[in-house]
């Protein structure tokens, strides 16, 4: 299976430097499945309803990643955080 590749948002480290150390150990986690099986169970993957296209996967009980795929095999990630901090402004 091909995998993906990522690009980021402006702000997307600046989110990750804010995370807990065992959310951000665990995002690695997510991120290295994420590029090889988007779909992967674990990753619990929905579409965000009225975004167009952007969905999220859970990175911890409390914490989630949005993303949107993009042409040629690429995964945008947008924004990482406190669940409900990442619904308002995904």
């Amino acid at each position: 299976m091909k995998k993906f590749e990522f690009e980021f948002s402006d702000k997307f480290y600046g989110y990750v430097n804010e995370l807990p150390l065992n959310v951000k150990k665990r995002l690695k986690k997510v991120m290295t499945l994420l590029s090889s099986d988007p779909k992967h169970p674990s990753l619990r993957m929905e579409k965000l309803g009225g975004t167009g296209g952007i969905y999220s996967v859970r990175v911890t009980k409390g914490y989630r990643l949005t993303f949107e795929f993009r042409e040629g095999g690429v995964i945008f990630l947008r924004v990482v955080g406190k669940h409900d901090d990442v619904y308002r402004k995904p």
